[in-house]
């Protein structure tokens, strides 16, 4: 029979879960995401204490992540396999922001946040991108527009599309303040392009909004 603390932490992390399958990563504290991680190869362990540490120690998520193979084993609760785990992230991170885009393939939400975290990376004004994809969601084109000029050309933009043989567009922006949610806005303006776009028989994919370096989908907001 499981002990009470147990139960109690399976809790814990059943709800972490759900939020983390609802939203990402979005409402999570530095903390908690060092405490969800950990759990993935420290089930039985109170991974917040040790998320807590690491913290104290490196100063930020940032620094945890890309901090020395040595120096982590040197924290209570990080052995070998949960340094190795922590260097594996960070590397695969830097792999998957070196990859290079051509014929990207954005068939999953995941593929398309590191897609457009990428090339958003250094942005400092609002802007959209359209990245133009063909039957197999592998990119043809990405285009970027001011926001006032996608607002101003609108149909000229979009008729643009056609000559590229696009099958499928996704539409990305920025966010440089407030939060990275949708707002009523955004979800009218995704209907009436996705409306728009049917009429040139393109399939808007899904909306992507990259603020406070967060990358969320509107596909898995349901409300596209």
């Amino acid at each position: 029979m499981p002990r009470k603390d147990e139960n109690i932490h399976f809790g814990h992390r059943e709800r972490m879960r759900k939020r983390f399958l609802k939203s990402g990563f979005l409402e999570f504290t530095e903390c908690e995401i060092l405490e969800f991680l950990l759990y993935q190869i420290q089930p039985r362990c109170d991974t917040k204490k040790i998320a807590l540490q690491l913290l104290e120690k490196f100063g930020d998520l940032q620094e945890v992540l890309s901090a020395d193979y040595e120096e982590l084993t040197k924290i209570s609760g990080i052995g070998n396999v949960s340094a190795e785990y922590i260097v594996y992230l960070w590397r695969l991170s830097n792999a998957c922001q070196q990859y290079h885009f051509d014929k990207f393939c954005m068939r999953s939400v995941e593929s398309r946040q590191i897609y457009f975290m990428k090339r958003f990376e250094f942005q400092t004004r609002e802007i959209f991108m359209i990245a133009c994809l063909d039957d197999r969601m592998r990119v043809i084109d990405c285009k970027t527009y001011e926001k006032t000029q996608l607002k101003s050309e609108f149909y000229e933009i979009m008729g643009m599309l056609v000559p590229l043989h696009c099958n499928q567009v996704i539409i990305a922006q920025n966010r440089l303040n407030g939060s990275a949610r949708f707002q009523e806005e955004d979800l009218r303006f995704a209907s009436h392009l996705k409306k728009y776009l049917e009429q040139l028989k393109i399939k808007l994919v899904d909306v992507i909004l990259i603020s406070k370096g967060l990358a969320v989908s509107m596909e898995e907001d349901t409300r596209l």
